[in-house]
């Protein structure tokens, strides 16, 4: 069985998975559903970058000049790292 569509979370798409898998004769399920969040969800871009900016902050492991940008709901990261 192949679940396919969309769901407003990661805890739907986990628990669709596991009603499929209760229905009587299904062997296998290939839980292909995309987590899609409503749009009232997304903030705003300036936002958005902000929460990310503070998040790498805050993070020791991430260098210093690594920043974010944020452009119709994706986030950019530009900077340089040492690997």
């Amino acid at each position: 069985m192949s679940l396919d569509g969309t769901v407003p979370s990661q805890n739907q798409r986990s628990e669709a998975a596991a009603a499929a898998r209760r229905v009587a004769g299904v062997t296998v399920v290939h839980n292909l559903l995309d987590v899609v969040l409503p749009s009232r969800d997304y903030g705003d871009d300036a936002a958005r970058a902000q929460l990310v900016n503070a998040a790498l902050a805050a993070n020791r492991a991430v260098p210093d000049g690594v920043r974010a940008t944020a452009r119709e709901g994706d986030v950019f990261l530009t900077g340089a790292v040492n690997l």
